[in-house]
């Protein structure tokens, strides 16, 4: 801002110093010393904007005549003698509008101060307003942390349980591994037991069928009549059931022969049966025997011989059925030619007649 008086303030002030002296614009009387001083005074606490029209009017005129006195100063002759104390009154109108300009000076720095310190405040408080929206979002960035923390802490605590529950299923998971490992084991030893324990049956069956064949091949035939006897009896007996003979054929394979009939009789309870024959060629026992094959619900696998025999003569034979083992549901009956004392497999080459049970 700068510190030069504005021409037109400095009349402003003179037409204000006049109006303080109680004359109207343009008067010419002089002022007293106490009216110079309350003009003054009452000019330096009054602001500009604030004077009345006609003490604005007075001021310019003020500052005309302080104009026209100062021109008529540097004349030659003698001082005017009318109104003597005029001089006095216009320098001290001049001081007036001197301290006037001082005085809107001030009041225009307070003024630009004010407004400065408007500015502040309303940039103190949009700072503070900024401060307390900060603040505010400050509390809930903290109420957010805190919500946080805690859904961690709880989170943390779900993972450690679930953690704990996890190695406690493990550790039960490995006890039953363990015991199914033991179990396998002695499982397996039971298998292998159970294994030799077959083999040693099988063994066995094995010699008690070939006794059973040496002594078939040597003992006293039984008499037929005896033989047919027992075989009726057997039909009596619940359970025993009546199959006939058929050819064993297989596909482009017929049987031995074609001409057998007769039928088997047998009860599963008791284990017993009879094979009887019609038109079974005569066979050398020195050269070949009759063997029956009993299959039960085990299948072919599984299939038992039922002793050898001989048909030693034309006619009806009747033969017992003698299996080296227990059988189940017998499902088959089946008669082939082997070698002398018989076998263990059947070769099938020289199948002979064919009984399946219904």
């Amino acid at each position: 801002m700068s510190m030069l008086p504005d021409p037109k303030q400095e009349s402003m002030n003179a037409d204000a110093f006049d109006a303080a002296l109680g004359e109207p614009a343009g008067a010419s009387a002089a002022p007293s010393a106490e009216e110079r001083a309350a003009a003054a005074l009452h000019n330096a606490l009054t602001p500009a904007e604030k004077m009345p029209e006609a003490v604005r009017a007075r001021m310019n005129a003020l500052a005309e005549a302080l104009t026209s006195s100062a021109g008529t100063a540097g004349r030659i002759g003698p001082e005017p003698t009318a109104r003597p104390s005029r001089n006095v009154a216009l320098w001290a109108a001049a001081a007036a509008v001197a301290l006037a300009s001082v005085s809107i000076f001030s009041w225009r720095t307070i003024q630009a101060r004010d407004a400065e310190l408007a500015d502040l405040r309303t940039r103190f408080a949009l700072a503070a307003s900024q401060a307390q929206s900060n603040e505010q979002l400050l509390a809930e960035a903290r109420s957010r942390v805190a919500a946080l923390t805690g859904e961690l802490g709880q989170t943390q605590s779900t993972l450690t349980e679930r953690e704990r529950t996890l190695a406690q299923t493990l550790a039960e998971q490995t006890a039953l591994a363990e015991r199914l490992a033991q179990a396998t084991g002695r499982l397996a030893e039971q298998d292998s037991r159970l294994a030799q324990a077959g083999q040693q049956r099988e063994q066995l069956s094995k010699e008690l069928d070939e006794a059973r064949l040496k002594i078939a091949r040597f003992e006293t035939p039984v008499d037929p009549a005896t033989l047919a006897a027992n075989r009726t009896k057997l039909l009596e007996v619940p359970g025993t059931v009546r199959v006939a003979w058929a050819p064993f054929d297989l596909p482009n394979n017929p049987a031995e022969q074609q001409t057998v009939q007769g039928d088997v009789i047998w009860n599963d309870k008791l284990q017993t049966g009879y094979l009887r024959f019609v038109g079974l060629k005569v066979n050398d026992p020195a050269v070949e025997q009759y063997q029956v094959w009993v299959i039960d619900e085990r299948g072919l696998e599984q299939k038992v011989s039922g002793g050898v025999f001989n048909a030693s003569a034309d006619g009806e034979v009747i033969v017992p059925i003698e299996p080296g083992i227990a059988v189940g549901r017998v499902a088959l009956f089946a008669v082939t030619v082997e070698k002398p004392g018989g076998t263990w497999v059947p070769d099938l080459k020289r199948r002979v007649v064919v009984a399946p049970r219904g």
